[in-house]
């Protein structure tokens, strides 16, 4: 058996080597477990106390020397629900953590601050940010968005609109004035907690906005996709009026 299997469930190279060199063996001291695993003989001991603190060795003395042994296989399984749970407990240590931390991040952050997002990654990164400053029941702003564009980037928005919809955040857009009929029904159609309008007048632009909270964020999704951040509330509250005010004489 190869030793990427059991590393692939939670132990390091040198334990998995070891376990397996235990299991060849059936007993054997530190020296011939390490000769048979290919470790260093100033690793071995560590390695082997890591495994029997696993409950995936046994160690015991014969005849004034001391052996260790590989535990019964199904061991293994008892680790990884042993391993599950602690998982577990630090996940749920994490949810009570976050809010202190988010608060503790935003109370340090600057009234005003500008930063430029690059790529893919960069426009999956502002958005990403909504679900972390927007609130159930707030709403998004998206102004100028292309079927083309939202058509690539489908498999990540789709996505992130499931997550969106799930905490409560609204999603009002703007589609470009080339936006088909079609897609537009499927949009207010199939997007939960969420309304598309078309732009009421023509835009030949691959640029778009979206503003929340006291965030602007402008950016091209043309090949190299761009995108500038802005955080400033009057900046973002300027944004957001010309937006509603659009969208309220919009049909």
């Amino acid at each position: 058996m190869k030793p990427e299997l059991l590393e692939r469930i939670g132990l390091t190279k040198g334990e998995s080597k070891v376990y397996l060199s235990l299991l060849s063996l059936g007993e054997g001291t530190s020296g011939e477990a390490a000769k048979k695993a290919g470790v260093s003989s100033s690793k071995i001991y560590e390695i082997l106390s890591k495994l029997v603190s696993k409950g995936l060795a046994g160690r015991y003395e014969k005849g004034g020397k001391k052996y260790f042994s590989a535990s019964d296989p199904q061991r293994l399984e008892e680790y990884l629900m042993k391993e599950e749970k602690a998982l577990n407990e630090k996940k749920e240590l994490l949810k009570e953590l976050l809010p202190g931390f988010e608060k503790m991040k935003k109370e340090k952050e600057p009234e005003t601050s500008a930063g430029i997002f690059e790529g893919i990654k960069g426009f999956q990164a502002v958005r990403e940010r909504t679900l972390e400053y927007l609130k159930k029941g707030e709403t998004l702003r998206v102004f100028g968005v292309s079927e083309k564009a939202a058509k690539e980037l489908y498999p990540y928005l789709k996505n992130y609109h499931k997550r969106r919809a799930k905490r409560g955040i609204k999603f009002n857009v703007f589609l470009n004035y080339k936006a088909s009929d079609k897609y537009l029904a499927d949009w207010n159609k199939k997007k939960t907690l969420s309304k598309a309008k078309r732009l009421p007048f023509y835009v030949e632009s691959p640029s778009w906005f979206q503003v929340y909270s006291d965030r602007l964020d402008i950016g091209d999704l043309s090949e190299k996709m761009v995108v500038i951040s802005i955080k400033n509330r009057e900046i973002a509250n300027s944004f957001s009026g010309f937006f509603d005010n659009l969208w309220k004489n919009t049909k």
